[in-house]
């Protein structure tokens, strides 16, 4: 390891030490030292997919829903508390964006994505329907 590199990583390992030390981390008894489940409040948890979604729907699906997923006239729907995402599982969703489909009055929902250079693969396509149930109102209800 080169003089330079040495010189930022140990002072870093004994910082690191240091903090596991004043938290508990290397004390025998732990139990005076808080953990999530003896707090009173808690944050709610954060879907890893619906954050990944959010970004690949700006980069690829906000060019015809807007960037808030509100629609555009003439192309995209508004897909805050949207019936068809309502009223179709995940699954169903996932099946729609791979295929696409033809619209009578509006743009065609091309398949994956659409655009040659951002064809999405299932992995994004599940994010961004992980997302989209965020939205206020587009819980799955069977219908």
């Amino acid at each position: 390891m080169n003089a330079a590199l040495r010189s930022l990583v140990i002072p870093a390992m004994l910082g690191v030490s240091t903090l596991l030390v004043a938290c508990g981390g290397d004390s025998e008894d732990a139990s005076s030292t808080p953990t999530a489940s003896s707090t009173s409040t808690s944050k709610p948890s954060v879907n890893p997919a619906a954050l990944k979604g959010a970004m690949v729907f700006k980069k690829t699906c906000a060019t015809c829903h807007n960037a808030d997923g509100k629609g555009m006239p003439d192309n995209g729907p508004n897909l805050h508390n949207n019936e068809f995402v309502k009223t179709n599982t995940d699954e169903q969703l996932f099946e729609y964006v791979v295929t696409g489909r033809v619209v009578e009055d509006g743009a065609d929902m091309p398949p994956r994505g659409g655009f040659t250079e951002a064809i999405l693969p299932d992995e994004d396509i599940r994010a961004v329907l992980a997302f989209i149930r965020t939205y206020e109102g587009n819980a799955y209800t069977a219908p």
